[in-house]
């Protein structure tokens, strides 16, 4: 027997996948999804669900299958072409990527099966999840290529002596997992932990160590691991950093860029070839009333009173400080939040 979890036969589905994105969005809409603004289902692409609910601008890619019970996505997440998610429940926070040829799939199939990517989660490509029970993976967290993680050792036969156990995989936030991990069930991952290339991982890992080899040993703590960099230095470093984002626009998008002002008061002045996109950067230190129309890129905080005044005003800016950013980012807010994840900084936004 084949357990289908959609009440849609299986055909119509096929069907389903060759309509493009508007129609495929508002068929899913017709039977009781709820679908926020701008979403794009590509050509190829499934859903099997009978509880939908997709936030405004995620994107799922072409060939891509999802099949649950229940489906819920965030904001702005990409899943990228050629994925597979099939578990009972499916929770995906805000602003997630899951790149292409990932394999999520609960190989054998209980009500505990689940899987939860919170806000910033990002599943590198050849990825393999088995989520036969929970498996829960934490803000900001990075799953390498090619790496597996699984909540069950089902294989051998039981009666013939073999172990074979089932438990669930909870990583906590800001996990490193760097690429060729292998996560055996019943495994805790605290926050902020770094995995090694290579690492099998059979037992719970503290939070904020460094740990490789199989099975894996601890050979650094958080302390011994980070660098303790200075206010002025991490200033310094983020004039470094937007540079490099100006001359990448400049070598990839036919920008022209020009950095005045002085390194305690940096400004960039950027415009498109044909001279008809002007944008400009602006990096302080502290908030100021005089602040300009420029984005805005802040090393404290911003108080919040300032924030919803500035998102009111479809504002585009980014706190260092409070590791957030406007909820309306323009194109140029958009390519530097990017572009600022290459450096692992992250920014949570509405």
């Amino acid at each position: 027997m084949i357990i289908n979890r959609s009440r849609v036969p299986m055909k119509h589905m096929l069907t389903i996948g060759l309509l493009p994105s508007a129609l495929k969005v508002g068929y899913y809409r017709w039977r009781g999804a709820k679908i926020g603004k701008g979403v794009k289902i590509g050509i190829g692409a499934v859903i099997l669900s009978n509880d939908i609910e997709i936030g405004d601008g995620t994107t799922i890619g072409m060939a891509t299958s999802i099949t649950c019970v229940k489906l819920k996505i965030g904001k702005r997440t990409q899943i990228r072409p050629f994925v597979l998610i099939d578990a009972r429940e499916i929770s995906i926070g805000n602003d997630v990527t899951i790149s292409e040829v990932v394999l999520i799939r609960a190989l054998i199939p209980s009500l505990q099966s689940k899987i939860i990517l919170r806000d910033r989660v990002h599943i590198f490509p050849f990825t393999v999840i088995d989520p036969s029970r929970k498996v829960e993976i934490g803000e900001e967290s990075c799953v390498g290529v090619k790496s597996s993680i699984y909540t069950h050792s089902s294989y051998k036969s039981k009666l013939d002596g073999y172990p074979v156990e089932f438990g669930e995989v909870n990583i906590g936030r800001g996990v490193w997992l760097s690429s060729d991990i292998f996560i055996y069930q019943s495994v805790t991952i605290g926050d902020e932990a770094v995995i090694g290339t290579g690492t099998v991982v059979s037992r719970d890992i503290p939070p904020g160590v460094t740990v490789v080899g199989s099975p894996a040993r601890v050979i650094k703590s958080k302390e011994q691991y980070i660098v303790n960099i200075p206010e002025q230095e991490k200033y310094l470093i983020l004039i470094d950093i937007i540079d490099e984002f100006c001359q990448y626009l400049c070598d990839f998008a036919k920008f022209t860029w020009q950095r005045t002002g002085s390194n305690t008061q940096p400004h960039w002045v950027l415009a498109s070839q044909n001279k008809r996109d002007h944008y400009d950067i602006e990096l302080i230190s502290t908030f100021s009333n005089t602040i300009d129309q420029s984005l805005i890129v802040m090393m404290n905080e911003i108080p919040d009173n300032v924030r919803d005044k500035w998102d009111n005003e479809k504002r585009n800016w980014f706190s260092i400080g409070s590791r957030c950013c406007s909820e309306h980012l323009n194109s140029l807010g958009e390519e530097l939040r990017e572009y600022f994840k290459r450096y692992g900084i992250y920014f949570a936004r509405p």
